[in-house]
């Protein structure tokens, strides 16, 4: 299969994510701290809310559509699910130098390079 071409590559997802979740868990753990100290249930109700939240949308984060590519030419791009065929072993992506490189889905959700194919013909 030839995919398209992949997305440009820019930080990874994880990253900007994980910029948001750690002040935000910063807060649960804190809201638990004031919960014992002052022992007003509403601190432990809005931590437990909160930690809920991050929870919910880091799970529901990944399931946009798009797998990660891990090494190889197109390294930290994006593509598309429906560029992948799930019943196939190996994904082919087209490189800048004209070639093209062989990927396989990993149990993670993401595209594992596995080398260069040389053209035959």
């Amino acid at each position: 299969m030839r995919g398209a071409a992949p997305e440009p590559r820019g930080a990874p997802a994880g990253r900007a994510r994980a910029a948001l979740v750690c002040p935000l868990l910063l807060v649960v753990a804190g809201s638990m701290m004031a919960w014992v100290w002052t022992g007003r249930a509403g601190f432990a109700v809005a931590g437990c809310a909160l930690f809920a939240v991050v929870v919910a949308v880091c799970l529901l984060a990944d399931r946009r559509g798009r797998l990660e590519v891990f090494g190889g030419p197109w390294d930290g791009a994006r593509v598309h699910r429906r560029e992948v065929r799930h019943g196939r072993r190996d994904v082919l992506l087209d490189t800048h130098d004209g070639g093209r490189a062989r990927y396989v889905v990993g149990g993670f959700g993401g595209l594992l390079y596995r080398g260069q194919v040389e053209d035959r013909g």
